[in-house]
């Protein structure tokens, strides 16, 4: 096992529990290397407003680990994700924070 590999998270407990039906997949793999996130996405999705539920839900839980973790306000820490989430999206920051691989077919805006 590599170094890194002794890092990544494992499969959630209570999931390998469950029986595998076809709907069972990651959808995200996210790293981050000391200066920008480094990630890998499965658009899997049917319907691509659920990644907004995704997202919703992931910010929730990173929510409850600082609060758990750091002794932060649960409530303080959602509004500050929403706060970047929303400096970063309104500004155009975007193209400069992230560095992503170019998808077949798709264009600049």
């Amino acid at each position: 096992m590599s170094e890194l590999e002794s890092r990544a998270l494992p499969i959630p407990p209570d999931l390998i529990e469950l029986p595998v039906n076809d709907f069972m997949q990651e959808l995200i793999r996210a790293w981050w290397d000391g200066q920008q996130a480094r990630t890998i996405v499965r658009p899997a999705f049917s319907d691509p407003k659920m990644v907004g539920t995704l997202l919703a839900e992931l910010s929730y839980h990173f929510a409850n680990g600082y609060a758990a973790q750091n002794g932060l306000d649960r409530v303080e820490v959602l509004r500050s994700i929403r706060a970047r989430w929303d400096e970063i999206h309104n500004t155009g920051m975007m193209k400069d924070l992230f560095v992503t691989e170019p998808v077949e077919g798709e264009t600049e805006a």
